[in-house]
């Protein structure tokens, strides 16, 4: 049997033990409010580009037009980081039900690990909001260099949607060709 001695020196590593998870806690919430700022003011961002790119591809009528007879290729969004498995395997059986002729690109090794389908290029997953840009412009370079060797004639986007602390949704966007109303030049 233990001594009374040993059962407080247990119940007080314990308690620091709760302190320290609560710490954590602290400081993950702390990070989870700076992402979703980050998440809200790019989206906001994307709104801005998109009506851009829209307004001025409303006077070019053959520009951004999708290539004859084209393949499809899907850009497919998972993370690197620890503990994504079921993230992963959501976007994952996603896209592999809505598309068996595609080809895809796949941000994210561990997405990479779960799709059997044909991929063309996979790139890493950017793990920091400053990584962001130096993962986007190789992806853009990536969807240059496909557009024009094989003539694709749709581009898709396949993310989870985030919906909350814990909760997101499997979303595809199709990004290409652009879906605007084309005016005439003056």
């Amino acid at each position: 049997m233990r001594s009374t001695r040993e059962i407080d020196l247990r119940i007080r590593k314990f308690q620091e033990v709760h302190k320290i998870v609560l710490s954590m806690k602290s400081i993950a919430s702390t990070n989870v409010r700076s992402a979703q700022e980050r998440i809200e003011s790019l989206r906001s961002y994307a709104g801005e580009i998109s009506e851009s790119i829209s307004m001025i591809l409303s006077y070019f009528p053959n520009l951004g037009m999708p290539a004859e007879d084209g393949e499809t290729l899907v850009v497919a969004y998972g993370s690197d980081q620890g503990l994504c498995g079921i993230f992963n395997e959501k976007i994952g059986r996603f896209v592999e039900e809505r598309f068996s002729t595609a080809s895809f690109i796949v941000v994210g090794r561990k997405l990479e690990e779960i799709l059997s389908v044909r991929k063309l290029s996979v790139l890493n997953a950017p793990v920091s909001y400053e990584a962001i840009y130096s993962s986007a412009s190789a992806l853009i370079d990536a969807v240059a260099e496909l557009f024009l060797e094989r003539g694709i004639s749709e581009i898709f986007l396949a993310y989870n949607q985030f919906l909350g602390v814990g909760r997101y949704s499997p979303t595809l966007r199709r990004v290409f060709p652009f879906e605007i109303e084309r005016k005439r030049a003056p």
